[in-house]
């Protein structure tokens, strides 16, 4: 079937039980009845021909009569629509308002709205109604489409627990316009906070896996849309509009998000663990007291078991401030260190001149006493610039006697105009292995993702430019029209 060639979805145990039974359907061979509306004949015929594939024959309509036509005669005989997948702009008419009428009518209906971007309408929307990027790419639609399907589904099972979070933590609103971008073992999200002062900041924000953590499930949060770090390999740092810290219910927002993600792969079941790195955007030291109070929320949560991570560069004074108040949760601090030569440091990570990885190190062993995690040193492997055996040594020398053990990753493509040469995996994993000779808890990191978009120091600029650009500032026109 060609949506399992796509996406491979963990299944549940409720689906592996129905595996054993040969009377049951599974989620995955039950076919949906989808309502393709759109009101260009040619995007229609093409989206009709991908769906049937894994939809029953599709029902298309060019405007809102005639989907509302089919809609209407569909229940006069009995049966039903499982997805309406209606596009933006209907000619003279409003996409918007018609998944509105759809989703008043039929509320039991996915409702997905086709974008080619986040449109300035989204604020429109009904709260049940999700914005999928209108992909001319048949293995980039169809499987978001049908992930949200199966989220539909798993929410008959999933949705007490889901409904306990999100009474406990009303701030999935504070993010509109999300888009979801789906890879193997991997989601992009981006979306739009929007504050009283009519700013849209656009953010990305990830989940994804990791094939040598098969039991866990990560999610990459974003600290602050832009960064004054301006360390030389993160590009989060160019971005130099709206450029804004964020609250702790924006972050949490995040994690609302991200869990109907893991609704879509089949995640959200007992037997995984989920981790939340501090990642994708922006650092811990420009937003410390913001990040631990979502901490603070989040580990109230009770209905899953969570465990935070926090990359950061660091910083002694701050360390020393707020560090102490991570004690009694499960936090582990990753710091990229990436030299211990304080000159070439200096120029990598700019914000870091004048301070000690050294004194930092001993702050971070008091937190292992009372956490019990050890800290991780990272390196993104550069070549020319921190490839060498006297930074093995250095390395080797740094963490050997302390809870710390090394992630090495490499740099990605374009990342460094002075450093522009390749890292290949197998150069990460002689690195690691001259670590490991020398007796360090060494540990390779290779790309998941496109360019490794679940960490801002690792996106190409010129990804995020286009990004921002396509959805944070300068938006294609939509007639906005209130339903």
């Amino acid at each position: 079937m060609f949506f399992d060639n796509q996406i491979t979805l963990k299944k549940t145990r409720k689906e592996r039980q129905m595996d054993t039974d040969d009377t049951k359907e599974t989620l995955q061979s039950k076919r949906p009845t989808i309502l393709i509306v759109d009101d260009v004949k040619d995007d229609r015929d093409l989206f009709g021909i991908w769906f049937e594939k894994v939809c029953k024959p599709p029902f298309l309509a060019k405007n809102s009569t005639a989907a509302l036509k089919i809609l209407r005669e569909r229940k006069e005989q009995g049966f039903k629509v499982d997805i309406a997948l209606i596009d933006v702009g209907l000619g003279p008419e409003s996409g918007v308002e018609l998944s509105n009428t759809i989703k008043k009518q039929y509320p039991s209906m996915l409702v997905l709205l086709m974008t080619g971007a986040i449109m300035d309408n989204y604020g429109y929307l009904h709260t049940d109604i999700q914005c999928v990027v209108k992909a001319g790419e048949e293995n980039k639609l169809v499987p978001l489409v049908m992930n949200f399907w199966r989220t539909e589904h798993l929410r008959k099972d999933l949705g007490k627990k889901l409904s306990l979070i999100l009474e406990q933590f009303p701030h999935k609103d504070r993010i509109k316009g999300v888009i979801r971008t789906p890879y193997e073992d991997f989601e992009a999200l981006d979306g739009i906070i929007q504050r009283a002062d009519g700013i849209e900041r656009y953010i990305r924000w990830v989940i994804y896996r990791y094939s040598e953590h098969p039991g866990m499930v990560d999610f990459g949060l974003t600290v602050g849309r832009g960064c004054p770090g301006r360390c030389e390999p993160c590009q989060t740092g160019k971005i130099t509009e709206n450029v804004t810290s964020l609250t702790p219910p924006e972050m949490v927002a995040q994690f609302l998000h991200l869990l109907d993600s893991f609704q879509a792969f089949g995640f959200l079941e007992e037997g995984y663990e989920f981790s939340l790195n501090y990642t994708c955007g922006n650092d811990f030291i420009f937003n410390a007291e913001n990040v631990i109070r979502s901490i603070e929320m989040l580990a109230e949560i009770r209905e899953l078991p969570i465990s935070f991570i926090i990359t950061t560069i660091g910083n002694t004074a701050v360390f020393r401030k707020y560090l102490p108040m991570l004690s009694k949760y499960l936090v582990k601090i990753y710091l990229s260190g990436h030299s211990l030569d304080p000159e070439k440091r200096n120029w990598f990570l700019p914000m870091t001149e004048g301070q000690s990885l050294f004194e930092q190190r001993e702050i971070l062993a008091e937190l292992h006493q009372t956490t019990g995690k050890r800290s991780t040193y990272c390196h993104l492997l550069t070549k020319g610039f921190n490839d060498s055996s006297e930074d093995i040594r250095q390395i080797a020398e740094f963490c050997q006697g302390w809870p710390f053990d090394v992630k090495v990753m490499p740099i990605a493509d374009g990342c460094s105009q002075k450093y522009p040469e390749v890292v290949t995996p197998e150069d990460v994993r002689i690195f690691v292995d001259k670590l490991q000779d020398r007796g360090v808890d060494a540990r390779a990191r290779f790309v998941v993702g496109p360019k490794n978009a679940t960490c801002g120091t690792t996106i190409p600029y010129e990804e995020i430019r286009k990004k921002s650009v396509a959805m944070g500032n300068v938006r294609r026109h939509v007639r906005r029209t209130r339903p």
